[in-house]
């Protein structure tokens, strides 16, 4: 008959492996768990930015697609500051991960149907997080740069739409900015 208060004998450097391995498995299945939530860097600005309209034309900018644009404004104070403005370029790719709209010559209807002076504007495009932002710098008055609010990007059938206000003063500006797919120039 056995003795009931005989202990039972473990080996230690058994158990000690038995605890390194499962800590070992432990820490890879932590590791993969980490590492599954972390976006792979691909050669694509599509893992760097992250609103995926933005993406998608950035990434179009790099495999040497070019696009033209059309940006209209209007403000609506009272019939004589109220107006409208058109103005034609390309979209660039800045840097990295910016755009740009360089040297835009703006018209505006209050100065005779579009004939008066004209007024020269550039518009910088740039991701933060999931949103979109646009600075416009406004060359001929005052040399000033204003950041564009509500700023919105959206996919179309045949093109893109930024749409976005600027408050300047006593007045807010309605944006828009249409972007098309054209033949490279160069």
């Amino acid at each position: 008959m056995k003795n009931v208060n005989t202990k039972i004998y473990q080996n230690p450097t058994k158990t000690n492996f038995l605890k390194i391995v499962f800590l070992v498995i432990l820490s890879i299945a932590s590791i993969q768990i980490y590492s599954s939530n972390i976006p792979s860097v691909k050669n694509s600005v599509a893992n760097t930015a992250t609103n995926p309209v933005y993406a998608e034309i950035l990434n179009k900018i790099n495999h040497n697609k070019c696009f033209a644009v059309k940006v209209t404004s209007v403000s609506v104070k009272n019939n004589t500051y109220a107006f409208t403005s058109f103005s034609k370029g390309f979209l660039e790719k800045k840097n990295t991960y910016n755009m740009t709209i360089k040297g835009l010559t703006t018209e505006f209807d209050d100065r005779n149907n579009f004939q008066g002076a004209k007024t020269q504007e550039s518009f910088d495009i740039y991701n933060s997080g999931n949103t979109v932002g646009v600075n416009l710098h406004l060359k001929t008055w005052g040399n000033k740069t204003l950041r564009l609010t509500d700023v919105k990007i959206k996919k179309e059938r045949f093109g893109y739409f930024i749409t976005g206000s600027a408050t300047d003063g006593n007045r807010t500006v309605y944006y828009t900015i249409g972007i098309y797919e054209t033949d490279c120039l160069i």
